[in-house]
């Protein structure tokens, strides 16, 4: 029994860094939809409440600059490719 796990933790292990890129894609994904919405509800001249939420909860050490949600959408187009 152990000699089997022994020899399935590799290819197990190899499925995770590609597990990790998915989630990140995902993670992304769900930000630009987000982003697309409160463009379409906001406007893109105002600065985004999903964006300072993250920050927040991201506890930045440095207060960034207000971002409108135009600007956050184009870095984040540029970011994905």
């Amino acid at each position: 029994m152990t000699a089997e796990l022994e020899n399935t933790i590799p290819d197990i292990a190899k499925f995770v860094p590609d597990i990790i890129r998915h989630k990140r894609n995902l993670r992304l994904l769900w930000l630009r939809w987000r982003l697309f919405y409160e463009q379409f509800r906001f406007g893109s001249d105002v600065e985004s409440p999903t964006m300072r939420r993250l920050l927040h909860k991201a506890r930045s050490s440095s207060p960034l600059p207000a971002r409108t949600i135009g600007a956050w959408r184009q870095a984040i187009r540029h970011f994905s490719r």
